[in-house]
């Protein structure tokens, strides 16, 4: 999954790779913004780059991934709880 997002193959990915994998229709993930917001995303974003270096690394994501994961409960609620978690952090 990693690799599908990091475009550029410089084992980080940025936010404008995560952004388009997203939002783009194919291949993306197509979501759109009345189910996830700008600032949801960039919430998410913030929760993904642990280390706040403006990138993410595969460590950083499979991290946020086993914390964060479809096992424990919704993508939707994961989104809105990680967005949440990231404005009270402000």
């Amino acid at each position: 999954i990693f690799r599908a997002m990091d475009a550029d193959d410089s084992g980080q990915m940025h936010f404008e790779e995560f952004d388009h994998l997203c939002r783009a229709i194919y291949p993306g993930l197509n979501i759109d913004r009345k189910h996830l917001s700008d600032a949801g995303l960039k919430g998410l974003w913030r929760a993904l780059d642990a280390d706040r270096s403006g990138s993410v690394s595969v460590q950083e994501f499979m991290v946020f991934m086993r914390r964060h994961g479809m096992h424990h409960e919704t993508l939707a609620y994961n989104v809105h709880k990680t967005h949440q978690h990231a404005l009270d952090a402000e």
